[in-house]
């Protein structure tokens, strides 16, 4: 028995195996991409324009990540939530295509002792499938939502199409569009066209010119130059 072939075997079905690990951020313009962050990896969002949530935390865990206030949850915006995301091994029929496979939960609670104050118990569960086509990266991330807030509980399900363009002395750039279809009684589809542009290894610049329907932005129907923006800081 040839041992070289075996161990060459056993090597190629560990890494089809492996869960995806992704550079930071793992996540699209809103849509969610099936990597996750590498152990020891952390970075953080930072909003540099619109009324997007800003502060989100996301830290690698091995093969899972701990993603802190990314607003997915907290539908009132008080940055009080908690989503766990889990890598799954790659799915053994797609096996020719590069792709990923993620499932997440997360709760978010928050009880203001005051006059009018908010309460509420709000959960989350999704998942995330992303495929990278050559110079296109394609992610399907559905998500139940259970908005104790707005007594009401939804399904969204967002898709996101990036196109990776070659590396430059300025960095990389991934044109993308995303849309989040919603069955969410207070919010309408909402339509995103913009420009991730990797700056370096550390820093993730997301621009988003174009925004039609929804409310994830805090505003209807905008077009701005040079954009909203979220920038992501890489530890």
């Amino acid at each position: 028995m040839n041992i070289a072939k075996i161990l060459t075997g056993m090597t190629l079905a560990a890494a089809v195996a492996a869960p995806a690990v992704a550079q930071q951020p793992t996540r699209g313009f809103m849509v969610e991409r099936a990597g996750v962050a590498a152990q020891g990896e952390a970075s953080v969002d930072l909003s540099t324009g619109g009324d997007y949530s800003s502060g989100g935390v996301r830290l690698g865990l091995g093969n899972s990540e701990l993603i802190l206030n990314s607003n997915k949850v907290d539908t009132v915006g008080v940055n009080s939530e908690a989503i766990f995301k889990l890598g799954l091994p790659a799915l053994q029929g797609l096996s020719e295509m590069k792709h990923g496979l993620a499932v997440y939960a997360g709760v978010a609670v928050f009880d203001e002792d005051s006059v009018g104050g908010e309460s509420y118990n709000n959960f989350m569960i999704g998942a995330a499938f992303t495929a990278d086509m050559n110079s296109l990266l394609l992610s399907i991330a559905p998500e139940f939502i259970i908005d104790d807030d707005n007594d009401d509980n939804y399904l969204d399900v967002g898709l996101s199409a990036h196109l990776k363009m070659a590396k430059t002395q300025y960095g990389t750039f991934q044109p993308g569009i995303e849309v989040i279809a919603t069955t969410a009684d207070n919010k309408d589809t909402l339509v995103v066209v913009g420009v991730r542009w990797e700056y370096n290894d550390r820093l993730t610049l997301d621009i988003v010119p174009l925004q039609i329907g929804g409310n994830a932005w805090g505003q209807e129907d905008t077009i701005s130059l040079p954009g909203q923006m979220r920038l992501n800081a890489r530890f």
